[in-house]
């Protein structure tokens, strides 16, 4: 299965390469994701909606709610991006990982956003408590504000939780950051 977190190119392309190829697959993403991936590729492609649908599985992921697939639990819940993401939670046979994907994990700025009302305080609280203590491995993505992390708030995170993580979405960690870059490929 392929979990689409959003539908910025450098996530999703390969996506779309992958449904073409007439493999069966499973897209699991939300309801709001995919049908922007529908239509996103479609008009690209010049594709009929319909046909780009029937060309894979879809799995919706809904907030709130465990979703089983290949024996696995996710919890999904959407991050602070550009355009609709997620992120997520998957356990299986008593181990965790967490994917935040794309996202603006910056304390001051949340808290900026929900005193100007931009965020509710429910909105706020769900993107301040990402379950990023609570996981045996944790891939939290860094880049260039203001739509992604920055470093240094990776840096102030606890020893305990930056023993577990890995930075995503980003190849240049300065040396004086005490932060690993996710390896590549599978070993």
């Amino acid at each position: 299965g392929i979990i689409l977190t959003h539908c910025h190119a450098d996530h999703d392309a390969g996506a779309f390469q992958k449904v073409l190829t007439g493999s069966p697959v499973v897209v699991i993403t939300t309801p709001t994701i995919y049908k922007s991936f529908i239509r996103k590729y479609a008009a690209l492609a010049s594709l009929s909606p319909s046909l780009l649908r029937h060309s894979h599985r879809y799995k919706p992921a809904i907030i709130g709610e465990p979703l089983r697939f290949q024996g696995a639990t996710f919890h999904f819940t959407y991050s602070l991006h550009a355009i609709p993401c997620v992120g997520f939670k998957v356990e299986w046979r008593g181990r965790s990982m967490v994917f935040t994907g794309d996202h603006m994990n910056k304390p001051d700025e949340l808290d900026r956003l929900q005193t100007e009302g931009v965020l509710s305080k429910a909105r706020a609280d769900d993107l301040r408590n990402l379950p990023l203590q609570e996981t045996d491995l944790l891939l939290h993505e860094a880049g260039a504000p203001p739509i992604h992390t920055p470093l240094e708030v990776l840096m102030k995170l606890p020893p305990h939780i930056k023993k577990r993580l890995y930075v995503v979405h980003t190849s240049n960690i300065p040396e004086e950051y005490d932060l690993r870059v996710a390896p590549t490929g599978t070993a």
